[in-house]
């Protein structure tokens, strides 16, 4: 494979600021405020877990224009709102207007949320429910398949949020708790703590921070900066009197509307299939021969060829060989049945004991027809000149070469009619 690069566009991404810190610290207030500046569009919040009365009460803000989410607090209704405020975001910009603020007032509540339902999942699990039932009071723990999930939520969410063609503010608690090492508390020593998702602070561009009996603080910024805080040499940055997020976005961040891009990123794609998976679905009665061929190529893209399974026989088996082998069975009862199946789509091996060796010719056939599917057509010749060194080698004979030839020659065939059509 030919490795895939891109040149670095140098346009600044849309920011995402976290705004934390403690009780009646301003945090709202701030967001309420951003929605005045003339450089900023229709200004949304997502109000979480706080009480939409003090929201309400800020509309009283001269010149404030922002808007409420209306939501019924479920994960689908609260998803439902971020993506529609995505499309709405991405409207504007393409109207030429200033860019839309989405606001979240607060991840604390999401991700509080989010811990509830991880909790009651457990508590509503089957051995759990026998628990409780002899006795009420009994400590329920949360496994890591409930974490998990909701991690994933969370992640989804921000999956959205990161990719937001507009500016989003997330708003959450934090104050200090009592630091702890090696799972014991520190007597006398205390540490900050942003209430959320503990990967919140990473996925934001900025990081502010407000209390009560402290000034206000830049924590941290990602970018290009004309004055950076440097880590681990600059302390956070005390912000002025007459800070604003107005003045965060568009001076300390330089923001430029009209050049800045949408963010993005790739994330640790989970295969679809595991090992299992693939056999237990090969092992079934209904299981096409094509599926079969489906599978293969699958096992042998996402490498798990050589992976030992017991089969269905209850004995040790490579799930390539195991593959093979039941893809001949299928392909001959198929063909016994009166279905029509390819020559040159002649799956595999020797229907034998496990310790045969599948033939080599049927094992190649299987793998080839099965990565011909999905070879895009400007790569059929490569295809063919494999087909051509295999003939050479002695793997396959002049027959099958001559049917694989034939296919290859029908999906070109078939290439040129689209192009012309």
């Amino acid at each position: 494979m030919t490795l895939k690069t891109r040149k670095p566009t140098g346009r600044t991404g849309w920011p995402r600021i976290l705004v934390e810190g403690t009780d009646k610290a301003g945090k709202s207030w701030q967001l309420a405020l951003l929605s005045r500046s003339p450089k900023v569009g229709r200004t949304v919040v997502l109000p979480l877990g706080e009480d939409i009365s003090r929201w309400d009460e800020y509309g009283r803000i001269p010149g404030v224009r922002f808007e409420l989410v209306e939501f019924d607090g479920t994960w689908r209704s609260i998803m439902e709102a971020v993506e529609d405020a995505k499309i709405e975001a991405r409207a504007a910009l393409d109207r030429g207007e200033p860019p839309m603020v989405f606001g979240i007032d607060s991840a604390t509540a999401e991700w509080e949320g989010l811990k509830d339902w991880a909790s009651f999942r457990a508590r509503n699990s089957k051995d759990n429910r026998k628990l409780l039932a002899s006795d009420p009071d009994a400590e329920i723990v949360v496994s890591g398949n409930y974490w998990n999930d909701a991690r994933a939520r969370h992640r989804a969410l921000m999956r959205v949020l990161l990719t937001f063609p507009g500016i989003v503010i997330i708003i959450a608690r934090g104050g200090e708790v009592t630091l702890y090492k090696d799972n014991k508390p520190v007597a006398g020593q205390k540490t900050w703590s942003v209430q959320g998702e503990g990967n919140l602070p990473f996925d934001v561009s900025a990081h502010v921070r407000l209390s009560r009996e402290a000034r206000p603080l830049l924590i941290s910024a990602s970018g290009v900066l004309d004055d950076a805080i440097r880590p681990g040499i600059d302390p956070p940055r005390k912000l002025p009197d007459d800070w604003s997020l107005e003045s965060v976005i568009f001076g300390t961040l330089n923001l430029d509307s009209a050049t800045a891009g949408v963010g993005g990123f790739t994330d640790m794609a989970a295969d679809t299939l595991t090992p299992e998976m693939i056999r237990d679905e090969a092992i079934l009665k209904a299981t096409t021969f094509k599926r079969i061929q489906f599978l293969y190529a699958e096992a042998g893209r996402l490498r798990y060829d050589a992976v030992v399974l017991d089969n269905e026989r209850g004995a040790e088996e490579t799930l390539d060989r195991m593959l093979i082998r039941i893809g001949k069975d299928k392909q001959k009862a198929e063909m016994a049945a009166g279905a029509e199946t390819p020559a040159a789509q002649a799956p595999a091996a020797a229907a034998g004991t496990d310790a045969e060796v599948a033939p080599p010719e049927d094992e190649f056939i299987l793998g080839f027809t099965a990565r011909l599917g999905n070879t895009p057509d400007d790569r059929l010749g490569e295809m063919e000149a494999e087909a051509s060194r295999a003939l050479t080698a002695d793997v396959i004979g002049a027959g099958a070469y001559s049917e694989l030839l034939a296919e290859i020659k029908r999906r070109k065939t078939a290439a040129r009619q689209a192009v012309a059509a």
